[in-house]
């Protein structure tokens, strides 16, 4: 409270004039200092009425080509380098690796039966086409492809 006492008699000693003052004779030659400014100052020219129609088309276009560059050029780039590696890992799948890698899957049975021609046609007998069914089948397969 002591305080707001000490600030109040602060306020009360400060002087309650305008301290904002015109300097003398300031208004009495105001009108041809004026004149002189105005001639002095360059006029300003209104740009083009084409060109302050087009300028937000113009900034819209330029904001488009920026971000389509800022997207799909680091994308494109991106895509020719995969495409690039798809390319070498394509370009080891020649005919004669293809074949290779047929033949080395392959059985005995069948290999030699691709190198002779024709395969002869055999009987099996029952319980050859069990032992075979079993082997390779499991009985979910197997009773899928009974059902069918």
């Amino acid at each position: 409270m002591d305080k707001l006492k000490n600030k109040t008699s602060e306020l009360s000693e400060i002087r309650k004039e305008n301290p904002f003052r015109v300097p003398p004779e300031y208004f009495d030659d105001f009108y041809s200092r004026l004149q002189l400014r105005i001639k002095e100052e360059p006029v300003v020219k209104k740009p083009n009425p084409v060109i302050r129609i087009l300028k937000p088309a113009i900034s819209l276009a330029a904001s488009f080509a920026l971000i389509f560059m800022l997207v799909y050029w680091p994308l494109s780039r991106s895509r020719n380098l995969q495409t690039a590696e798809m390319e070498n890992e394509f370009s080891e799948y020649t005919i004669e690796n293809v074949l290779i890698g047929i033949m080395e899957r392959m059985d005995d049975n069948s290999l030699l039966t691709a190198f002779e021609g024709e395969p002869a046609e055999e009987t099996f007998s029952d319980e050859e086409l069990i032992s075979y069914l079993s082997s390779n089948l499991s009985d979910y397969d197997i009773y899928m492809e009974s059902t069918e």
